[in-house]
């Protein structure tokens, strides 16, 4: 039971802690959730054997100003596409000049984790800024921010522990055995169908005393979404550490893996929950997170 609800619940506990520092003056925030995108970028280039230290550097640079840059995205026009080139080609020359230690298929997919990664985490901030960046949706109000990143983490991490629970108990048919052996077609229903139901009792809260007018159908529809996706997450991760011949990412939560072992499923979260919010916004139908 441990190997489930503890991980989870000390992530919840560090996210709850991280939270605190979300609204400081100064860009704390951004620069931890930056930190932590570059030792995720450094676990998977661990993974999958990129030792080559120019390479390391540069990648995890770039995936720690991703945040850090995002904290500031509505007070400058920065160029992403112009950095981002750079960054690329940058790669490919080291790749060339060391081309006797760096074969093309692990450099390829450490800019793909980095660009990646860097963009997930930076999600992190830009959900935050929500209440800001449309200010006149959200009335210029902070707990918007709080929940929305709760419901962020409840769907990556809940689900998981939720669906252990239930497949304990009713779990009967494997869903991906090859890749999680533990992973039941029941357990994931029920993590699913209990995270919703966990996420309505947050909102109810967020609405009693934070006064967030954010809708019943609205959360427990993406709730479900979101978990679905988060099950996903969990289950590349798990492809990408069989591949590699490893257990965890790493070993910096001891007993609960690294950095990437406890975001992998809310790297696929944050960014869809931050893309659904914009569409629904820009698109006319603000109405519907209200529903």
């Amino acid at each position: 039971m441990s190997k489930k609800v503890v991980p989870a619940l000390i992530a919840l506990v560090i996210a709850l802690a991280w939270l605190c520092s979300a609204f400081v003056p100064f860009p704390v925030f951004a620069i931890i959730v930056g930190i932590v995108a570059a030792i995720a970028v450094y676990e998977v280039e661990n993974a999958i054997g990129m030792k080559f230290k120019p390479i390391q550097i540069i990648t995890m640079l770039y995936a720690a100003a991703g945040p850090i840059v995002a904290n500031f995205i509505n007070k400058i026009n920065f160029p992403f596409a112009a950095v981002t080139t750079l960054f690329v080609v940058t790669i490919l020359i080291l790749m060339v000049i060391k081309h006797d230690k760096n074969k093309f298929q692990t450099v390829a997919t450490s800019v793909f984790a980095s660009i990646c990664l860097s963009y997930g985490f930076s999600t992190v901030v830009l959900i935050r800024d929500l209440y800001t960046t449309y200010a006149d949706v959200f009335s210029n109000k902070k707990p918007y921010a709080v929940f929305f990143l709760l419901l962020s983490f409840f769907c990556a991490w809940m689900t998981d522990a939720m669906a252990f629970f239930a497949g304990s108990f009713f779990g009967k048919h494997k869903m991906c055995p090859k890749i999680s052996p533990n992973k039941t077609i029941e357990g994931a229903i029920g993590g699913v169908l209990s995270n919703a139901i966990l996420t309505l009792i947050l909102l109810t809260i967020f609405r009693h005393f934070f006064d967030v007018q954010v809708g019943y159908l609205f959360t427990a529809l993406v709730s479900i979404v979101l978990s679905v996706v988060s099950i996903f997450g969990d289950l590349a991760a798990s492809v990408i550490k069989r591949q590699s011949g490893i257990k965890d990412f790493g070993n910096l939560i001891p007993g609960t893996g690294g950095i990437m072992d406890r975001f992998d499923s809310a790297l696929f979260v944050l960014p869809l929950l931050y893309g659904i919010i914009k569409v629904c916004i820009e698109n006319g139908a603000s109405n519907f997170i209200f529903s």
